[in-house]
């Protein structure tokens, strides 16, 4: 069984906005066993709409389409339904009482009902946070279901609409899915060239590499006619692949290198701190991002300017002035400063180059330097990144993190 995603929304090919609604899609479809063979996008015009809808008909099982169900003139998605496949608007009792719900307790514009105006045959989807209901229609071989493009109206319809009725189509393969997570600092097309025989077409399970913030995750997916068979082909490929990656892999699956990192520090009951400069941030959103670490994640600061640097970190002014902010030796008192001052077991100092100016012979664009310290003393690492701003300051936030977890799986 096969599915094409189709966005509605002028926003998405303006590039006003990103198509998050979709990523998420692919991703519970490959879950329910359900081969994604295509994305598609339209603007908001019932010609667009229409032609999409027409040729996803011909060649998919389900479409699941976002975007265009609101109550503005410019929300033409039940439009373009009803042009494609030749079908009359008309108002949906269901689908008014949902809209109606909606505003039980609070004052509703008329033109909230056209949100219930539905091509003749479409059964109408629940949507108990927002206004506009989604709709189901069979066309031919192909299953549209119809959802709102506010991805969280989207994400709770289909969960609770739209799954249920998927589970219950026939056709579906069974599908594992398998990650594993690479430390970083070992390029992709290095990782490809490693697992070759792998990733090549056509071969069950497939194999592929994906990069994410920095961090490289190998991908298996295992097809079959039973999911204990599905199971065992990913096994298989997991098991080689530890053996290939031994030592680089910190993770698998749902794990993020942070979550990770915040597991061993609870483990030994420690705690850590950061101290930023280029990166600005970066690694300490990646530590705050994961629920309760707080728990071992005390404090961080971004201490940009020099004497930032000397007043919170105490930084040496002989450091800063005979070697400079960009130095080994300015890491390591970021490091040893924060840890101090946070009274923390742990610190993690990072300073450099991040450009796109500021970049000098010495010391060129990409020139980073990582400290940790820890109970063991200080540790030192120089980087020298290539990229735009961007990429130098992600990738450093991500080597730092490496550069902390090889400290605490060995200490």
């Amino acid at each position: 069984m096969n599915a094409i995603i189709l966005s509605i929304g002028d926003e998405l090919l303006d590039g006003l906005i990103a198509d998050t609604n979709a990523k998420f899609l692919s991703e519970r479809l490959q879950g329910l066993g359900i081969r994604v063979v295509g994305h598609r996008a339209a603007g908001d015009d019932v010609a667009p709409i229409a032609s999409a809808l027409k040729d996803i008909a011909r060649v998919a099982d389900v479409c699941l389409a976002t975007g265009g169900l609101g109550p503005t003139l410019d929300d033409r998605t039940r439009e373009g339904f009803a042009c494609a496949f030749g079908l009359s608007l008309a108002r949906n009792a269901a689908a008014e009482r949902i809209v109606r719900a909606f505003f039980r307790k609070r004052p509703m514009a008329v033109s909230n009902l056209r949100q219930a105006d539905l091509p003749r045959g479409a059964d109408p989807l629940a949507n108990p946070v927002g206004t506009a209901p989604g709709f189901a229609l069979k066309a031919g071989r192909c299953r549209f279901f119809a959802m709102p493009g506010v991805p969280s109206e989207m994400t709770r319809m289909f969960e609770h609409e739209v799954a249920p009725r998927l589970l219950r189509l026939p056709g579906r393969e069974a599908i594992a899915v398998r990650q594993l997570h690479l430390l970083p600092g070992t390029g992709e097309s290095v990782v490809g060239e490693t697992i070759a025989d792998y990733m090549r077409r056509g071969r069950n399970p497939v194999v592929g590499t994906l990069v994410s913030g920095g961090i490289i995750t190998v991908k298996v997916v295992a097809r079959s006619k039973t999911q204990r068979a599905a199971a065992l082909l990913a096994s298989d490929d997991v098991a080689d692949l530890n053996q290939i990656f031994r030592g680089r892999i910190f993770g698998a699956d749902g794990s993020t290198l942070e979550n990770e990192i915040l597991s061993i520090l609870r483990r030994r009951r420690q705690t850590l701190a950061l101290a930023e400069s280029c990166t600005g941030g970066l690694l300490s959103k990646r530590f705050t991002d994961v629920p309760g670490a707080s728990d071992v994640f005390v404090e961080s600061c971004v201490t940009y300017a020099n004497a930032s640097k000397a007043r919170r970190l105490g930084v040496s002014k002989a450091t800063l002035e005979r070697l400079g902010a960009v130095s080994e030796a300015c890491a390591r008192e970021m490091a040893e400063g924060i840890r101090k001052t946070a009274r923390t077991n742990w610190g993690v100092g990072i300073t450099g180059v991040a450009g796109p100016r500021g970049g000098t012979r010495e010391k060129p664009v990409g020139c980073v330097h990582l400290a940790v310290a820890g109970p063991g003393g200080v540790t030192h690492r120089e980087l020298r990144l290539k990229g735009d701003r961007d990429t130098i300051r992600i990738r450093a936030a991500a080597l730092a993190g490496a550069e902390l977890w090889r400290r605490l799986t060995k200490d």
